[in-house]
C-alpha cells in the first residue's frame, strides 16, 4: 500500500474516532473506572492520527551525495508485523502512541490490550469503516492464565499451569 493510501486510511480512522467520541469517553470512564477528567481525550487521539496522516507521506529514501561515479541512496522500508501490547493505564492514549506510528510506516499492527481495560480497544478496531484490512491490523483480546516459561535447547515453550 503507497503512502497516500496509507494516509487517507488515517485520516478515515481519524474522522470517525471524532464522530464517536462522546462514546469512546464513556468506554474509557468503564474502562479505567470513575468520571473522566479530561473529555477531550479523543480529541487528543484524533490530532495524534491526523499527525499521522502528514507523516506517511514523508517517509520514503532519498538519494545522498557522494564522491566520484558512485550513487548512494537510503530506502525506508516497513518493519513487518509489529506487536503491540497496550498496560491498562492509559489504554487510548497508548493505542493512539503505538497504532498511528505502525501504520503509518505502512506496518501490520497485532494489538494486545490491558486484560482489564479492552473496550476502547475493542471499538476502535471495529470500525471497519476507515477501509483497514483484517491483515494489516488486528486487536486480541486474550484472558491469560498463568504460563510457565521452559527454556530448552531448541526454543521456548509455552504450556499452561
Amino acid at each position: 500500500m503507497d503512502a497516500l493510501d496509507r494516509s487517507c486510511l488515517l485520516y478515515k480512522l481519524a474522522d470517525l474516532i471524532d464522530r464517536d467520541h462522546i462514546y469512546l469517553t464513556s468506554l474509557k470512564n468503564l474502562d479505567n473506572g470513575g468520571p473522566s477528567p479530561n473529555k477531550y481525550l479523543p480529541d487528543v487521539i484524533k490530532c495524534y492520527c491526523t499527525l499521522h496522516t502528514w507523516w506517511a507521506s514523508k517517509l520514503h529514501g532519498s538519494t545522498l551525495p557522494v564522491d566520484g561515479p558512485h550513487l548512494c541512496f537510503t530506502s525506508k522500508e516497513p518493519v513487518g508485523i509489529v506487536g503491540q501490547i497496550i498496560s491498562g493505564d492509559f489504554p487510548l492514549l497508548m493505542q493512539a502512541w503505538t497504532l498511528g506510528p505502525a501504520l503509518c510506516a505502512g506496518n501490520t499492527v497485532v494489538l494486545k490490550p490491558a486484560q482489564r481495560t479492552p473496550l476502547t480497544a475493542l471499538h476502535i478496531a471495529s470500525l471497519k469503516e476507515a477501509g483497514f484490512f483484517s491483515q494489516v491490523w488486528s486487536t486480541l483480546c486474550l484472558v491469560m492464565s498463568p504460563l510457565v516459561l521452559e527454556f530448552t535447547d531448541e526454543c521456548t515453550v509455552l504450556a499452561h499451569k
